[in-house]
């Protein structure tokens, strides 16, 4: 029986409009009123439906169509990770073959960025993916390159993501650190506390707590503290 209470699937036109809106969002000054206007306009039709991407199979295989049905993956893979709602045709998902990981542009023509290399990628967020080759972790770009070398003993997933509140964290030789997939800091903590959006990163290093400074070291002077959790 179908949920009363499900969002209706976008249709065509509905990506259509969505696209016109968010160009005339683009042209506008942030503080203007007529973007806050244009702006709620956009995030009522916007939450008024269903715009996730889904999974479907082929002779075994799997790959992702959009709310319109447009195949985004072809099925050619044993399993892809992805995050439903981010999924268009700009987008990058892991995708498994022979059980070795890479990295697949959503864009219906089967582009590859990656070799088939990996024991595991992480669901891909913005443009930075988290992969594992044996016990060792690191940072990929959207283009292939290894952000990091495999060095890492972990990286921390949140459910779905990798980055929360713009930071994630990884933990090397029994240390906790962060990046935003831009920086990185040392690792610095033996415990790390929740990231709090627009709030100093802090942790407990030795039984002290303190942040991290601008050369991605401990401090407990919170007028050195550098790493703060944001979404710009």
């Amino acid at each position: 029986m179908e949920n009363s209470n499900q969002m209706p699937r976008a249709t065509v036109a509905e990506f259509e409009k969505r696209e016109k809106l968010e160009s005339k969002i683009d042209l506008l000054s942030l503080d203007s009123k007529e973007f806050q206007l244009l702006n709620d306009e956009y995030l009522d039709f916007v939450n008024s439906y269903d715009w996730t991407a889904v999974m479907f199979y082929k002779y075994k295989k799997c790959g992702i169509k959009s709310a319109t049905g447009k195949v985004l993956v072809p099925a050619l893979y044993d399993d892809i990770l992805f995050i439903p709602h981010w999924v268009n045709e700009q987008s990058y998902v892991a995708a498994c073959l022979q059980n070795k990981w890479g990295i697949v542009k959503a864009d219906g023509k089967n582009t590859t960025v990656t070799l088939f290399e990996y024991d595991n990628i992480n669901p891909i967020q913005g443009n930075m993916a988290v992969v594992r080759k044996g016990d060792k972790w690191g940072y990929i770009d959207i283009n292939g390159l290894l952000s990091t070398p495999l060095q890492f003993d972990h990286i921390y997933d949140f459910g779905e993501y990798t980055f929360v509140n713009g930071i994630s964290i990884f933990r090397k030789d029994g240390l906790y650190g962060v990046t935003d997939g831009v920086e990185f800091s040392k690792p610095v903590f033996h415990e790390i506390d929740t990231i709090e959006l627009d709030e100093y990163i802090t942790g407990v290093f030795n039984g002290r707590e303190g942040y991290i400074n601008k050369d991605g070291e401990f401090t407990e002077d919170q007028e050195e503290a550098y790493w703060i959790a944001s979404v710009e």
